[in-house]
């Protein structure tokens, strides 16, 4: 898939777009704490540029490496 990384605040638009709000959970880990975002009962986590591509044929941006869970599993 062609295409680019997206800028930090194109990502952070994209997930508050799709109903996602940022969450810190209580952890000393940096990735976590800071890129995690929360759900209804999902969390999802790793989101940065590197883990996302805005298509070169459509320009949309799509998660391709983020981490998803099921809160309360």
């Amino acid at each position: 898939m062609a295409g680019r990384r997206p800028f930090e605040d194109e990502l952070e638009d994209w997930m508050e777009c799709n109903g996602w709000e940022r969450w810190e959970p209580a952890t000393d880990q940096e990735t976590v704490l800071n890129h995690t975002w929360r759900r209804d009962d999902f969390a999802v986590t790793d989101v940065l540029p590197r883990n996302a591509i805005v298509t070169e044929s459509d320009q949309r941006l799509r998660a391709i490496d983020f981490i998803v869970t099921r809160l309360g599993q």
